[in-house]
């Protein structure tokens, strides 16, 4: 009992003296080391994104391209003659853009085909695809972004000005966006209309847009 009541008072005189006590730690089982410390960093004051520099989510780096968008392919290839009827137009550009953004207009050196209100973008999110059907010997010419609007980039840049050229033969017109797909290179799942029936049971009528 004196010895309890002699280390007592020890601790109390430390304490008034101003020395430091230590407190015990976690209890940890033998052999075992403690546990490291916190390596939490404290939150940084006025932190912001950089859009300029990519950003890693979760191991994927996504980078958004600065430059202006460019067509960099296109069916019917430029100044090229396609069979009369259905025909796609499908825009490759150089990096992905918006699915929600397109402009075509009647160019200044040819007609404009009939074609549906709006075209789809591809799973690859450069390639867009459009419904349209065609005269027979006829010179046509599609003016892409001619306004300076319409087609734009991930970065809201909006694509360069692009006229795509071709014209009709007179021979037999494509009648089945089926046709029109193998003529445009397309897979069975890049049909241009995304709710369409099957393609290979899809028909469409010349000179009139193509019933989904």
């Amino acid at each position: 009992m004196l010895l309890r009541f002699g280390i007592m008072v020890a601790l109390a005189a430390a304490g008034a003296a101003g020395g430091a006590v230590a407190q015990p730690g976690p209890a940890t089982s033998p052999g075992s080391s403690a546990p490291p410390p916190s390596s939490t960093a404290a939150p940084v004051e006025g932190a912001r994104h950089d859009p300029s520099n990519p950003t890693d989510l979760s191991g994927l780096t996504v980078a958004i391209p600065k430059t202006q968008p460019m067509v960099t392919g296109a069916y019917p290839a430029m100044g090229s003659s396609v069979a009369p009827g259905v025909v796609i137009l499908k825009l490759t550009f150089d990096q992905p853009m918006d699915p929600e953004g397109w402009s075509y207009a009647r160019g200044a050196d040819g007609a404009y085909p009939s074609c549906l209100d709006r075209p789809r973008r591809l799973a690859d999110g450069k390639t867009f695809v459009l419904l349209c059907t065609t005269a027979p010997s006829t010179a046509y010419a599609v003016q892409v972004n001619g306004d300076g609007g319409g087609f734009v980039g991930l970065g809201r840049r909006a694509a360069a000005p692009f006229e795509l050229r071709f014209s009709t033969t007179g021979a037999e017109s494509v009648r089945t966006i089926k046709a029109a797909m193998d003529a445009a290179g397309l897979k069975d799942d890049e049909s241009p209309v995304e709710d369409s029936k099957p393609a290979s049971a899809t028909t469409a009528s010349v000179g009139a847009p193509p019933t989904p």
